[in-house]
């Protein structure tokens, strides 16, 4: 039977890596083939991603794709975070090195919006909350401290339309990411003049792709600098976290959806964007997702508490099978609220809940195993608030609960949602945004239709 290989390169904040996906007509198997560093640069009070690098990984991951036993690729997509973006001259290059969202240049001047745009009404257009370090933002940093550079711009791309964008020659912005830019109209599918005729940009802003489109072969350059044919690029829902909740199951029939990583992203899909005033009030956002589709979302701090204990404790590869048994035995019952402002900055993160508890009146955990159950139990504890309030708010329960991403893996964690959310829940992929890249790869090449997706198994080689 023969075998299609697509490849999914996955950015990350921290790594990005390539994950080879093998369709044999009845299964696709993931496997990583490279992984890579993606350290943030601090250059005098600015931070800034090394996109040669991304670039330069991106490449290498073709590379080894190409080269595997498993026989020649057919596509490639490129997925990541979204906000930040590069500026092209006139003539295609780089203006400045590309910032990161935690870059403070947008600090004092997010006013010029919001005095021309109430942020209600921001709201309804864009589907999300003015936000400082979302696109529109810093790009009004870059215009008041980088004015050489802004001066210079033509084009703006986002970060994984950068490295497509070095990839083939062309400059295309995926609706994944424009639709959490500040910049988009939800409504009506494009830039919003009013947001961009506020802000006082100029017209950089190039045409938006959707999803499951060909965006282009690589350039010659590119593909002898990876030692690989020239390999179609794909467009796929660019945002990691929309290419995680493209093909979950349960979206289309009512589940609440769950993506379990550093960040815990929680919502549905409504039928049509939802941008009023209750939506607004809770800081709900409506994301373009694959196909155009809108998911009504929220941000939670996630797995990024466990992280920062795990490097406290020195547990580089920790033991979840023992933790798991040993906080269920614990039977402790202490619980914090996630989202206090204090759980989301590094640093002290058993300190912070210890004097969290204390502070609410409750016993602190004294084991590590505490600690892990009351961190689990804090986070179903938030699902379901989260998920009540979205019940009200449409009108009816959620028929269950879909959880994609690394927190699909942890059984104590799903278990403890079940039990708290009074709902079944079902797991994902936990490579679910690489998952999510590779089957609207192979739905691009013909080799699956969209209503056939559900029916695939997708595992996880090793």
């Amino acid at each position: 039977m023969k075998t299609v290989n697509a490849l999914a390169v996955d950015l990350g904040a921290g790594s990005g890596r390539g994950i080879l996906g093998r369709f044999d007509g009845k299964k696709i198997t993931l496997s990583e083939i490279h992984r890579f560093p993606n350290p943030q640069v601090n250059v005098n009070g600015s931070v800034y991603w090394d996109i040669l690098r991304l670039y330069g990984g991106a490449a290498e991951c073709i590379a080894k794709a190409w080269h595997t036993e498993e026989g020649r690729v057919s596509s490639v997509a490129i997925d990541g975070w979204a906000q930040d973006f590069g500026l092209l001259d006139r003539q295609g290059n780089l203006t400045g090195n590309v910032h990161t969202y935690r870059d403070p240049r947008w600090e004092g001047t997010e006013h010029i919006i919001t005095d021309a745009i109430p942020p209600l009404e921001f709201y309804g257009i864009t589907g999300a909350p003015p936000i400082g370090f979302m696109t529109a933002f810093q790009l009004l940093g870059a215009k008041a401290r980088e004015g050489a550079l802004y001066g210079a711009a033509e084009t703006l791309l986002f970060v994984p339309d950068l490295i497509n964008y070095f990839l083939t020659g062309r400059k295309v912005c995926n609706a994944t990411l424009a639709g959490i830019s500040g910049l988009y109209d939800i409504y009506r599918r494009e830039w919003s003049a009013r947001v961009i005729n506020a802000a006082g940009f100029k017209d950089m802003f190039p045409p938006i792709c959707g999803t499951c489109e060909a965006i282009g072969p690589l350039t010659p350059f590119a593909a002898e600098s990876a030692g690989a044919g020239r390999i179609p690029v794909t467009a796929v829902a660019a945002h990691d976290t929309m290419s995680a909740f493209a093909f979950a199951k349960g979206k289309d029939g009512g589940a609440f959806l769950i993506s379990s990583g550093t960040w815990s992203v929680c919502g549905y899909r409504p039928d049509k964007p939802t941008a009023g005033e209750r939506e607004f009030s809770h800081n709900y956002i409506n994301e373009v997702g694959f196909g155009h589709e809108i998911l009504l979302l929220k941000n939670i701090t996630g797995l990024f508490i466990l992280q920062e204990l795990f490097r406290e404790w020195g547990d580089a590869e920790p033991d979840y099978e023992s933790l798991n048994e040993a906080a269920a035995e614990s039977g402790y019952a202490g619980i914090i609220d996630v989202d206090a402002q204090e759980f989301s900055s590094s640093g002290g993160m058993e300190r912070k809940i210890t004097e969290h508890t204390m502070r609410t009146g409750q016993k602190p955990p004294a084991t590590k195993a505490e600690y892990y159950l009351c961190v689990l139990a804090s986070l179903a504890r938030k699902y379901r608030e989260t998920m009540e309030d979205m019940e009200s708010m449409r009108g009816r329960p959620f028929d269950g609960i879909t959880v994609v991403g690394g927190g699909a893996r942890n059984a104590l964690l799903t278990g403890l949602t079940s039990e708290i959310c009074q709902r079944r829940v079902e797991t994902g992929a936990a490579e679910a945004s690489s998952a999510g890249s590779v089957l609207s790869q192979f739905i691009s090449l013909g080799e699956v239709r969209a209503e056939e997706v559900y029916d695939i198994e997708i595992v996880q080689a090793g």
